[in-house]
């Protein structure tokens, strides 16, 4: 029979074991591997309004995949895309002089990049997903019909990769936005 204290550090010993190996495989399974997903920049061909470009990204969180997937597309192409002639229009030095309070915005220096401005997306019951802003992204959103087309399309697009979404409508603070100015 082993002495009292020999058992304790026995079963003390093979908790402090089992707890280890708990939490290797614990974290083993929180890492979750990456998701590809595509987001679409622009790459303009010369006959009129640019073509959306389909590239790849890898998301970590899988929660909101549309979320994560519209995060990684406001952070623009890389180097090696730019490179290639794609590009993104969702910086302030591409908010066209259509509204004197975007234009002195931009001037100032006030007016950040559009994921500055980005709150979330929801894809509803009907396949309608929502794209939720902060209500100076209406300098993006809301410009020439063509700027509009450049801020647009590749939102548009990212989101309609996933077969759920039907439809997409912005959103300023939570309130859809029924009817565009431009």
């Amino acid at each position: 029979m082993m002495p009292r204290i020999s058992l304790k550090l026995a079963q003390c010993a093979t908790t402090v074991a089992a707890l280890a190996l708990l939490s290797i495989f614990s974290c083993g399974a929180q890492a979750q591997p990456g998701k590809t997903v595509q987001v679409f920049f622009l790459h303009d061909t010369g006959k009129g309004l640019p073509e959306a470009v389909a590239v790849s990204r890898t998301i970590t969180g899988t929660a909101n995949v549309l979320k994560n997937a519209l995060i990684a597309l406001f952070k623009g192409p890389a180097d090696e895309e730019k490179a290639r002639g794609l590009s993104a229009f969702f910086s302030p030095e591409t908010v066209e002089d259509y509204n004197t309070e975007c234009q002195k915005k931009r001037d100032a220096g006030a007016l950040k990049p559009l994921g500055r401005y980005f709150i979330g997306a929801t894809i509803l019951r009907d396949g309608t997903a929502v794209i939720d802003f902060r209500p100076d992204a209406m300098c993006y959103l809301e410009n020439t019909p063509g700027s509009a087309y450049r801020v647009m399309e590749p939102i548009e697009r990212t989101a309609r990769q996933f077969t759920s979404v039907k439809d997409v409508q912005y959103s300023i603070d939570g309130k859809r936005i029924e009817g565009w100015d431009a």
